[in-house]
Order: C-alpha cells, then sequence, then structure tokens
C-alpha cells in the first residue's frame, strides 16, 4: 500500500520538497533520519520569470520558416533573434546577412517595423533570408512552449520557430 509524505524546506533560499509515495528502489539525498524513503527533490535554481521576460532575455536560434527547416550555411553563423527589452530592438542574423528594427509588444502580440538589413550577397541562404524577413513582417503574436518560441502570422499561422539558447552558448560574433 503506497503512503505519501510531503514536506517543504528552505535552505539557502531555495525551497526543498521532500516526497515518498510508495515503494522506492533507489535511495538519493536522505533528509529524514526517521524515513529512510525520503528524498531531497530541490526547485529550479532560478526563479520564475514572467513570459515577457523570457521572451526578451533569450537568445532565439531560428529552427524552421515558412514551412521549412532553418539550414546553416558550413562555417556560417546560425540564424537566430534577439530582442532587447530596454531599447524595444529586434535584432538578429538571416543565414546570409545581419538584421535589425524596433518591435512592439503587447500582451501575446507583437510586431517588427522599421527592419533594415545588411545586404551581402551569400551563395547559400538567400531563399531562407526572403522566408525570414517576410516573417518578421508578418508576425502578429507569439506563444512559448517549452524551450520553443512560435511566431504567428494573423490567421494564427505559425510562421516561425526557434529554439533558446543559452547567451552563454551563443556563437561569438552576433
Amino acid at each position: 500500500m503506497g503512503t505519501r509524505m510531503e514536506r517543504a524546506k528552505t535552505i539557502g533560499g531555495l525551497v526543498c520538497v521532500v516526497l515518498f509515495t510508495g515503494m522506492v528502489s533507489a535511495r538519493d539525498s536522505v533528509v529524514d533520519n526517521t524515513s529512510s524513503s525520503a528524498f531531497l527533490l530541490k526547485a529550479s535554481q532560478h526563479e520564475q520569470m514572467p513570459t515577457e521576460r523570457v521572451l526578451t532575455t533569450t537568445y532565439w536560434k531560428l529552427m524552421e520558416v515558412g514551412g521549412m527547416e532553418a539550414n546553416l550555411a558550413v562555417n556560417e553563423r546560425e540564424p537566430h533573434l534577439i530582442l532587447d527589452e530596454e531599447k524595444t530592438q529586434a535584432s538578429g542574423f538571416t543565414g546570409c546577412n545581419r538584421f535589425f528594427g524596433s518591435y512592439q509588444l503587447k500582451d501575446n502580440n507583437i510586431s517588427f517595423s522599421r527592419m533594415g538589413v545588411t545586404r551581402m550577397a551569400c551563395l547559400h541562404g538567400m531563399e531562407q533570408e526572403g522566408l525570414y524577413l517576410r516573417a518578421l513582417e508578418t508576425t502578429a503574436s507569439w506563444q512559448l512552449e517549452g524551450d520553443g518560441l512560435f511566431l504567428f502570422d494573423q490567421e494564427g499561422r505559425v510562421v516561425a520557430r526557434f529554439k533558446a539558447r543559452s547567451k552563454n552558448a551563443a556563437p561569438s560574433g552576433m
């Protein structure tokens, strides 16, 4: 028969939870000497950030645009998007050229404006660049799901999909 026990405790500023349910075959950090089957489960060490803050403090690697998987030419930087919360500026790389501009954010609505692009000629990536820039132009809303960012047009169709990367893991020369 299963027994359930829960305890919450603050240790070093972290909320820790002790949970025991039924039979357990492996042991981890025992925190209660009276119960040899108690386990320490640490809550996330990062504070829960408001969704808009996560949106604007993350390096977003482009994974799909216009229904096509994003490509990375050999020895090239990856296509990405960064939203600067303080300046309300968007910047990134299309796979060929860098782009920059402004964005407006209200709840789950987002729009990009005054976009500029460097104009280097590239052997690869021009089609993707066109799709990426059109996706930004037509973006009306956004949604976070796990470590993914989805941009949608006015009709609710996905126009671009990104994956979060740590800013520390972002490639140099962004």
